[in-house]
């Protein structure tokens, strides 16, 4: 890799601090905006029959016909609020 030099002349440090941070402070804005955005909400067994209004089996029955996908960390299971909310907005629910 070519090794570059900059040389800053004319510049006190507390200057060339406010500088960087102009240039770096609303990319670093913008990376956590949307790193909260992409932050997945999962939701339990429960949580998620008492949003869509349905029976725990109801529930499980949607889960197996695939018209809801589950997930599993060990014996618990989750769903994703995004998907629940993508289903609902198609009707698919």
């Amino acid at each position: 890799m070519e090794e570059r030099k900059i040389i800053i002349n004319e510049l006190t440090v507390e200057e060339l601090t406010e500088k960087i941070a102009e240039k770096l402070l609303p990319k670093l804005t913008s990376y956590l905006e949307n790193s909260k955005a992409e932050e997945e909400s999962f939701l339990t067994r429960n949580e998620t029959a008492e949003y869509l209004k349905v029976s725990l089996t109801t529930l499980w029955n949607w889960s197996k016909s695939g018209k809801l996908k589950s997930y599993g960390l060990g014996s618990r299971v989750y769903y994703k609020q995004t998907e629940i909310d993508e289903k609902l907005e198609k009707n698919k629910l």
